[in-house]
C-alpha cells in the first residue's frame, strides 16, 4: 500500500465512524436542546464538526480522484463516486437544511435532517465496504 492508499483508507474509515456517530448519537440529541440555547449550540456544533468533517471529506475526494486517475478500476470508480455523492448531498441538502435550522430548532426540520442523513450513512458505509473488500482482495 502506498501513501495515497493509506491516506484514503484513513479518511474513508474515519468518515464511516463519524457519520454513524452523528446519525445514532448526535442528531437524535438535537431535539433535547432547549430553544433559547439552540442558536449558540447549533453555531458551535456546525463550526466544530466542520473542523473534523471538511478536511476528511477533502482528503477522501482528492485521494479517490488520484487513485481513480492512476487506475480506473471498479473499486476506484466506486470510491470516487461515493466521495462525489457525499459532497453533492452535503452541499445541496445538508448545508441548506442546517441553515434553515440555525436560528430555531423546528422539529419537522430536525426529523428531516436525521431522516435524510441516512443517505450519507449509506454512501459512506458503501465506500467503506468497497474499500475493505478491495484491501482484502489485494492483500491475498
Amino acid at each position: 500500500m502506498d501513501t495515497t492508499e493509506i491516506t484514503h483508507a484513513f479518511s474513508v474509515f474515519a468518515l464511516f465512524g463519524l457519520i454513524w456517530t452523528i446519525q445514532l448519537v448526535h442528531y437524535p440529541m438535537f431535539k433535547f436542546v432547549e430553544a433559547p440555547h439552540w442558536p449558540r449550540f447549533h453555531r458551535i456544533h456546525s463550526r466544530n464538526i466542520t473542523f473534523i468533517v471538511f478536511p476528511l471529506m477533502l482528503v477522501e475526494l482528492l485521494t479517490s480522484l488520484q487513485l481513480f486517475l492512476e487506475n480506473n478500476s471498479f473499486s476506484h470508480s466506486m470510491s470516487l463516486g461515493c466521495a462525489a455523492a457525499t459532497w453533492l448531498l452535503t452541499i445541496l441538502i445538508f448545508v441548506p437544511l442546517h441553515n434553515q435550522i440555525a436560528i430555531r430548532p423546528v422539529p419537522s426540520k430536525l426529523a428531516l435532517l436525521t431522516h435524510l442523513n441516512w443517505l450519507r450513512v449509506v454512501v459512506w458505509t458503501l465506500a467503506s465496504v468497497n474499500l475493505f473488500t478491495n484491501l482484502v482482495s489485494t492483500a491475498t
